[in-house]
């Protein structure tokens, strides 16, 4: 059986590992076929593109932080053309958005805790392709505040309304639609799901979830 995982993000959002360690860790599990999905840029992507071992397949995709009313979502778009224009103005726009709530947070820490931050801090959270209350959480960690990122999130971050950085549910589907492989009829079929999982690495985020819904 050939094994999958289509649910990985990097250090470039949120995730722990850079892309040479995520490389090696796919080829000592014996995943076949990949996709990154790092929160709101495709960086990730054009960078490990020529870093793919041969024999396995790498999918570009990504995962947009969006809101549908009150409700916060995600939602993942795979084999992503990462010169589509659309999609490249999306990203940009959120990456906007993030920086201006990054410079919240920091003021209000600044304002509400008296947490200082150095200038090789700052240019370390501002050089984050999509920048997220977990790099900041790891700056605080760093300067002995916390115990961990969860920790420090809910001491000192989660208390601060630092506005909206989601996209809309629209404009998300509108920028990864054109390159969307799968027909969304398709994928509301349980039998669909079945034939699908099959080729899902166990282990995978997106096979326990799928799992639990059919």
């Amino acid at each position: 059986m050939i094994q999958a995982d289509l649910h990985i993000h990097s250090n470039i959002s949120d995730g722990s590992d850079s892309l040479e360690e995520l490389i090696n860790k796919i080829k000592s599990s014996n995943v076949k076929i990949f996709a990154l999905t790092d929160h709101d840029t495709i960086k990730g992507c054009k960078e490990i593109i020529d870093k793919i071992p041969e024999g396995i397949k790498f999918i570009p995709s990504i995962e947009l932080t969006c809101k549908t009313g009150s409700i916060k979502c995600h939602i993942l778009g795979y084999n992503c053309d990462c010169k589509n224009e659309k999609l490249n103005k999306l990203i940009l726009k959120g990456k906007d958005l993030r920086r201006k709530k990054l410079e919240t947070r920091i003021k209000y820490l600044q304002e509400k805790w008296n947490i200082k931050f150095s200038q090789e801090e700052l240019d370390w959270l501002y050089s984050r392709e999509t920048v997220v209350k977990t790099h900041i959480a790891n700056v605080l960690v760093n300067q002995g505040l916390a115990e961990d990122n969860l920790s420090a999130m809910e001491k000192y971050i989660n208390g601060c309304k630092s506005g909206d950085s989601r996209f809309t549910i629209e404009e998300a589907i509108e920028a990864i639609k054109a390159f969307f492989p799968i027909p969304y009829k398709k994928l509301t079929s349980s039998k669909y799901l079945h034939e699908v999982l099959q080729y899902i690495h166990p282990k995978s985020y997106l096979h326990r979830i799928h799992k639990e819904l059919l």
